[in-house]
C-alpha cells in the first residue's frame, strides 16, 4: 500500500449534510483509543474505548436521551481481571447484570420494584451454585456446597441485617434444620443421624463445659479443697504433730465420688444426644 491511500490523522470527525458532529474517532488521555457517536441532537449516544493503563479497562458504552448509561460492557485491561455486561432501566432499582470476576466466579443479576429485590444466580471454580434472592427485605439463599469433595444442598432463610432465619442442610448423610437467633448464632437444631435416628438440640451461646472439662475441673476445685482440708489438719493436729488429720480421707473420698458422678451423668447425657 503507498502511502496515498493512507490517511493518517490523530482526530477524525464524521458531520452529516448539515455539518454537525455525528462521530468522533480518536485518542484521548492515557493514549486511550476512543470513539464517541452522536445523535442529530449533538448527544453522545455510544462511545467505545479501547486503552491498557492497568487498574482501568475498556468498553463499550450505550447511552439514552437523558445522557444516561443504559447499556455498558467492560473488560479490565488485566487479562486476569474479569469481564462485565451491565444493562439499567429507566428506573434506577432496575436492571441486570451478567459477569465473570476475579475469583473465576461467573454470575448473572436481575433487579427491580422500589424494594431493589434482586436475584443473583453464581457458580464459582469450585463448583459451588447460588441462587440468591435479596433487596431491602428478607434474604433467600439456595445453593450447593462442596465439603469434602461432596455436594450439600442448602436453603436459607434469613433477615435482611442475615441474622434471624434457619438454614436447611440437605446433607447424604446427616440432614439438618438449624435455627438462628436474631444476633445471627445458631440457638436450635435437628439433625437426622445416619442411624435413623431423629435429634434435637438447642445451642447456648454460653454453652456449659463438656463433661470431660466438668470432670477436671470439679476434680481440681474438689481436690484443692481436699489439699486445702489436710493443710489445715497437719497444722491444727496436735496429736501425731504432721499427720493427715481426721477430716482427709472423708474428703478425698467425697472429691473422688463427685468426679465419677459427673462423669456418669457427662456419657449419660452425651449417650441420650446420639
Amino acid at each position: 500500500m503507498t502511502t496515498e491511500n493512507v490517511l493518517r490523522t490523530r482526530r477524525l470527525e464524521i458531520v452529516d449534510d448539515s455539518g454537525k458532529v455525528r462521530a468522533v474517532l480518536g485518542t484521548g488521555e492515557n493514549d486511550v483509543t476512543d470513539l464517541s457517536m452522536f445523535d442529530a441532537s449533538g448527544k453522545v449516544r455510544a462511545a467505545l474505548e479501547v486503552g491498557e493503563v492497568p487498574g482501568e479497562a475498556s468498553g463499550l458504552r450505550l447511552f439514552d436521551t437523558n445522557g444516561e448509561t443504559r447499556v455498558s460492557l467492560y473488560s479490565d485491561n488485566d487479562p486476569d481481571k474479569g469481564v462485565v455486561l451491565s444493562i439499567t432501566g429507566a428506573q434506577e432499582k432496575t436492571g441486570a447484570a451478567l459477569g465473570v470476576d476475579d475469583a473465576g466466579q461467573s454470575w448473572l443479576t436481575v433487579s427491580a420494584g422500589e424494594k431493589g429485590r434482586s436475584i443473583k444466580a453464581a457458580v464459582d471454580a469450585n463448583d459451588e451454585a447460588l441462587l440468591l434472592f435479596t433487596g431491602e427485605g428478607p434474604i433467600i439463599a439456595l445453593g450447593t456446597f462442596n465439603m469434602e469433595g461432596q455436594d450439600f444442598p442448602s436453603l436459607v432463610l434469613a433477615d435482611e441485617q442475615e441474622r434471624g432465619g434457619m438454614v436447611l442442610n440437605g446433607s447424604r448423610y446427616t440432614p439438618s434444620v438449624r435455627f438462628m437467633d436474631p444476633a445471627g448464632e445458631v440457638s436450635a437444631g435437628i439433625e437426622l443421624k445416619p442411624n435413623g435416628k431423629l435429634m434435637m438440640a438447642s445451642y447456648d451461646r454460653n454453652k456449659p463445659l463438656s463433661f470431660l472439662w466438668a470432670f477436671v475441673f470439679c476434680f481440681l476445685i474438689i481436690g484443692g479443697a481436699a489439699i486445702g482440708v489436710w493443710a489445715a489438719s497437719a497444722l491444727f493436729d496436735t496429736t501425731d504433730g504432721a499427720g493427715l488429720g481426721p477430716g482427709f480421707l472423708p474428703v478425698m473420698a467425697g472429691a473422688a465420688l463427685t468426679s465419677l458422678i459427673i462423669a456418669g451423668l457427662g456419657i449419660l447425657l452425651d449417650y441420650l444426644r446420639r
